[in-house]
């Protein structure tokens, strides 16, 4: 009988996110490493996977960073982010 092998996800992708100021304004990223591996590029690339001893092999990209790059390009999320702040503090913008 087969008895698959159980992944404990840590939470640490989700915790894992910094900010930098830029000359444009702000870049976020990921920074959760494993040892030596970068796991955002891992996901994002397929680099690096090893799931030796979980009885399969999946090592195709699940490019989770690309596509939420993608919606926040081709959306106002970001652009009505910022008005709805500037407006909490007291600003007056259109």
């Amino acid at each position: 009988m087969y008895t698959p092998k159980i992944y404990e996800r840590s939470g640490l992708l989700k915790e894992s996110w910094d900010v930098k100021n830029t000359d444009d304004g702000i870049t976020v990223f990921n920074t959760r490493t494993d040892g030596e591996k970068y796991i955002p590029e891992t996901i994002e690339y397929g680099i690096n996977y090893d799931y030796s001893g979980y009885g399969y092999a999946y090592e195709q990209p699940r490019p989770f960073i690309a596509k939420t790059h993608k919606e926040l390009k081709d959306s106002n999320i970001l652009k009505e982010a910022m008005k709805k702040d500037l407006k909490d503090v007291g600003f007056d913008v259109e």
